[in-house]
């Protein structure tokens, strides 16, 4: 008997020997360890175009205040205005309201007298700023005196149309496109 006792113990301080060496050892206790502490603030902006301008049938007028107020990009980001609709053959075309289609035209332009398109970009803003970046169109439109679309004398009426303008975040870098 006791040679079973002793083979008992013997085993059992085998399976010890075993089971301590599966067990992982650490070799260092950390004195500190970092934690990472984040933010994000995305790129904010506001969309700031005027509600309405009134033509002239003997001047041009020009509109300035195309925009965006409380601007707040990140460094690789910049806000771009563009027309997205509303100008056909460079023209801003308008509809006199007694629903005859009676229509009269506006030629428009930018800051140099070329014209402008649907797509066409009126400004560009970065970071915190409501100044256009330079180099980027300025956010002028000017707007000739009113014509009437067939070449004829304008008539009476009141008469109006729309320009939609949309603004995106966009990279500042851009890639040309592949055709």
């Amino acid at each position: 008997m006791n040679r079973n006792k002793l083979t008992k113990k013997a085993l059992a301080g085998i399976m010890s020997a075993a089971m301590l060496a599966a067990m992982p050892v650490y070799a260092e206790n950390e004195e500190s360890k970092d934690m990472t502490v984040e933010y994000l603030q995305d790129t904010t902006y506001t969309l700031s175009i005027p509600e309405s301008i009134t033509l002239s049938s003997t001047a041009e007028k020009k509109v300035k205040n195309i925009g965006v107020s409380a601007v707040n990009t990140t460094p690789a980001e910049k806000v771009k205005v563009k027309i997205k609709s509303g100008i056909t053959n460079n023209q801003v075309e308008l509809v006199r309201q007694d629903y005859t289609g009676t229509k009269v035209v506006s030629d428009v332009t930018d800051k140099d007298g070329n014209k402008v398109s649907n797509g066409f970009v009126v400004a560009e803003f970065q970071d915190m700023s409501t100044v256009p970046v330079a180099g980027a169109n300025t956010n002028i439109l000017n707007f000739s005196a009113v014509k009437d679309s067939a070449g004829g004398t304008v008539k009476a009426g009141s008469y109006s149309g729309t320009i939609v303008f949309e603004a995106d975040v966009v990279d500042r870098i851009e890639t040309p496109e592949t055709f």
